[in-house]
């Protein structure tokens, strides 16, 4: 299907349809998106979501396994999550290791991904506050300028994907949790960045229905171009919000899976 081709008034409807079916509260029980509620603080919501964002991949029974064990801890040291990152008790957790916490992310890409989470915090009063600062001081505004500003708070650190090109949908994922607003699931803690700048994380199951749908052409690639793509066609429904077709192709795709 040509990018620019409108999307037919029945697939329109059917969107529409299917992300009102998913985007609700019952979405965050099996999602890591029930992440997002465990502390009511802003500042300890943006770390901790970031955090769990980062290892959100794979089989998700366990890398949510992996991240309560980590909240666990912070809870049995009785501190936050900044208070866990600035006092160095990720170090316990996280000690210096080759040895695999997650998949392909061993203790060492964990640590660091602390210990750069502690100078950010250390420099600004939030994550949020300085990717801020880096969205601001990117000139030219587009679709891939909010995760630019993630990328360059995080160089060299592997749990951080590192090109605006990719797909990045763990970032994008992190994106759409900071930024939309008015929804059951996520927070819209960062008010000075737009929803129209969002790209839809380009999950499997995403891709998979696109696919399927005819959004994007057989075996697409995952990319920031087929993100793109398939964002301006979600636009074609909610010019102002298009990361909502994010509930749609990936509630579709799980409950395909399911039958």
């Amino acid at each position: 299907m040509n990018n620019n081709f409108p999307l037919p008034a029945e697939l329109k409807q059917k969107l529409r349809a299917l992300a009102q079916k998913y985007e609700n509260a019952e979405f965050l029980t099996s999602d890591p998106s029930q992440v997002l509620r465990k502390f009511s603080e802003e500042r300890e919501q943006e770390i901790a979501s970031f955090i769990a964002a980062q290892i959100s991949f794979g089989k998700r029974e366990i890398f949510l396994a992996k991240l309560n064990s980590m909240f666990e801890e912070i809870a049995r040291n009785k501190m936050k999550p900044s208070e866990w990152i600035l006092s160095g008790e990720y170090e316990i957790f996280f000690p210096k290791s080759e040895n695999k916490f997650y998949r392909f992310f061993s203790y060492n890409d964990m640590n660091a991904l602390c210990a750069r989470l502690a100078q950010i915090l250390q420099e600004n009063n939030s994550l949020g506050e300085a990717v801020r600062k880096n969205y601001e001081a990117i000139q030219e505004k587009n679709s891939l300028s909010l995760v630019s500003a993630l990328i360059w708070l995080f160089p060299e650190i592997k749990c951080v994907s590192q090109n605006a090109d990719g797909a990045c949908k763990k970032l994008h994922m992190f994106l759409r949790w900071m930024v939309r607003q008015n929804s059951p699931v996520d927070l819209g803690l960062w008010k000075w960045a737009s929803a129209k700048d969002l790209l839809i994380p380009l999950d499997v199951h995403v891709m998979k229905e696109s696919e399927r749908l005819g959004l994007l052409a057989p075996k697409s690639s995952p990319s920031a171009k087929t993100a793109l793509a398939l964002t301006r066609k979600m636009a074609q429904i909610w010019p102002d919000d298009p990361a909502k077709g994010d509930f749609a192709l990936f509630g579709l795709g799980v409950d395909v899976e399911k039958s």
